[in-house]
């Protein structure tokens, strides 16, 4: 079956990222995106991890963007585990681009980096929840 969303050729270089892959229960959520050939209907929906968008399917949480690039919020009560987020066509299921994430018990220790390549004299970004937090904790690399 074929199915023509118009001229969506250049879905390819099309992205959808979160901020970091950890957050902690309670947080906001922001989302960059990429959708080159935008459409007034074009949104971002978060699911469970390995759950397919489809009418029988709904989201947690969705919000339309609002240009060919930017960043959207949520502050969307999730509970603790891994989810995927879509961007989606045109009001429908048809997906352009995802990512992963998950929230985690403000209980767990972490420390992540917001990407995993860094270009030589960049600033490395990191997130971290350290609920026993103490005068003099440190991260070293």
């Amino acid at each position: 079956m074929f199915i023509d969303f118009g001229n969506r050729a250049s879905a390819q270089s099309a992205s959808l990222t979160t901020s970091y892959p950890l957050y902690v229960l309670g947080d906001s959520i922001v989302f960059s995106f990429v959708s080159p050939n935008f459409s007034a209907t074009d949104k971002i929906a978060i699911y469970t991890d390995g759950v397919i968008p489809g009418a029988g399917n709904q989201p947690f949480d969705w919000k339309y963007i609002e240009g060919t690039a930017g960043t959207i919020t949520f502050k969307t009560d999730l509970n603790t585990g891994s989810y995927e987020a879509f961007l989606l066509c045109c009001d429908g299921y048809h997906t352009i681009s995802t990512c992963l994430f998950e929230v985690v018990s403000p209980t767990v220790a972490f420390l992540t980096a917001k990407s995993l390549n860094f270009d030589p004299g960049v600033t490395l970004e990191f997130a971290y929840n350290d609920p026993a937090f103490a005068a003099g904790d440190w991260v070293a690399i």
